[in-house]
């Protein structure tokens, strides 16, 4: 029996952190589309806070932190000022 109450609770712990994953992932590609929208307006950032404020990830508060870069500060667009990358983390 507790075999099988581990291996549940197992299962609910990789489970919440697949969804809190696939949460952060839709905030952060939200963000960089809405602050790519803005990119000829210059307000790059404010863009895409207020995309990320939409999917209830506000910046500075519960561990929540949204990083917006323009130019791309990795990957394979690095230093390319057409591109905005956004790195969304919060604390567990």
């Amino acid at each position: 029996m507790a075999a099988l109450m581990g291996m549940a609770a197992l299962s609910i712990d990789i489970g919440v952190a697949y969804f809190q994953k696939t949460k952060l992932q839709t905030v952060a590609d939200g963000a960089a589309i809405a602050g790519a929208s803005e990119l000829q307006y210059g307000d790059v950032a404010t863009g895409a806070q207020q995309a990320a404020a939409l999917n209830s990830f506000v910046d500075g508060s519960n561990g929540d932190t949204l990083t917006v870069n323009n130019p791309p500060a990795s990957g394979p667009h690095a230093g390319n000022a057409q591109y905005v990358e956004v790195i969304a983390t919060q604390s567990q």
